[in-house]
């Protein structure tokens, strides 16, 4: 099995483009970072899964923002949820042919209330073609 890697859970610090109130475009393409394993630059390439996650809040909430670590993601995967983030979509089984870059397209936020309201973005990501984060860590090697 390979190994998982949770390189992502975070309030997104790259511009996405916003075309509509609550929908955003999930593209990093033109950003100068990009999904990396463990340390900054050793961006990832190969099969790949994201659950995009919305917080009605103007603040990101201490525990989840830049950790690096498998077991650190677990800690942080699990205080997204405890702190209110609702799952708005799941990508799996995609494909991540320039590293470090994703192009997954609209989302739309159907929980954010008011429309138009501020939002932090949380991306759980995995390094598997699990069709979900949950279903990843079942297969992760100690």
């Amino acid at each position: 099995m390979k190994r998982l890697t949770l390189t992502g859970v975070a309030a997104l610090t790259f511009a996405l483009g916003v075309f509509a109130q609550g929908t955003i475009n999930l593209d990093n393409s033109l950003n100068a970072t990009g999904v990396a394993i463990g340390t900054a630059g050793n961006y990832y390439s190969g099969t790949y899964g994201m659950e995009v996650w919305e917080l009605n809040a103007t603040s990101v909430p201490a525990g989840i923002d830049g950790l690096p670590s498998v077991d650190s993601g677990v800690v942080a995967y699990n205080t997204m949820v405890n702190d209110g983030f609702i799952k708005e979509a799941t990508f799996a089984n995609q494909p991540m042919t320039i590293p470090g870059t994703f192009s997954l397209g609209e989302v739309t936020l159907a929980d954010l209330t008011p429309a138009g309201s501020t939002v932090v973005l949380g991306l759980a990501v995995w390094n598997t073609s699990a069709p979900s984060w949950a279903h990843a860590r079942q297969g992760k090697r100690l």
